[in-house]
């Protein structure tokens, strides 16, 4: 009892010189106990059912790397990573792989799905400057054309929602989140 007590007892304020007090309807406050795990227990399903969208439509792939190169020779020559979501609390980052000419249309469909499914779990993707955005890396046959029809239709990915409506994310340089940053050079 004293644990759902304590759970429960920021659920509402009261404002000095205002009678009563005001309850929440729905979710919690940023800070109290219980919001971190109420959020993270939500993104989960969030997650593994975008993950099954995309897996169901052959849009995450696997890469046969040689990590012995990278990290160290005790690891074999030919390791297969599966590109996944990275998520950290309420932060995402989506690799994709693919052919240049394919690249754009690929991250489109992979957007919609993230976008449409956290929409359908009553989360909302921020669009402001620097929240959601795409560092693209051409690279291979036919990058060159697929950077210049990219470049030509204004650097964005313009997504067409099921529900009807669209957002557009931008395409950047690179992007900044808490002191890191990625580029599309990886410089």
């Amino acid at each position: 009892k004293a644990i759902i007590s304590d759970i429960l007892g920021e659920t509402w304020f009261s404002l000095e010189h205002v009678q009563g007090i005001a309850t929440y309807e729905g979710g919690a406050t940023a800070g109290v106990s219980h919001a971190d795990v109420l959020f993270n227990i939500a993104m989960a399903v969030v997650v593994k059912e975008a993950r099954s969208r995309m897996e169901s439509e052959g849009l995450i792939d696997d890469i046969q790397y040689d990590v012995a190169q990278i990290v160290g020779s005790h690891l074999s020559d030919a390791d297969i990573i599966r590109l996944l979501d990275i998520a950290y609390c309420d932060d995402l980052a989506i690799p994709v792989a693919a052919d240049a000419g394919q690249l754009v249309d690929k991250i489109t469909r992979v957007a919609q799905i993230w976008v449409e499914t956290l929409a359908e779990h009553g989360m909302e993707t921020s669009f402001g400057p620097g929240k959601t955005d795409c560092v693209f890396t051409f690279r291979g046959r036919g990058a060159n054309a697929a950077r210049i029809q990219y470049e030509a239709s204004g650097s964005v990915i313009r997504i067409r929602l099921t529900g009807g409506g669209s957002v557009v994310i931008p395409g950047v340089e690179a992007h900044k989140h808490v002191g890191s940053i990625y580029s599309g050079t990886q410089s």
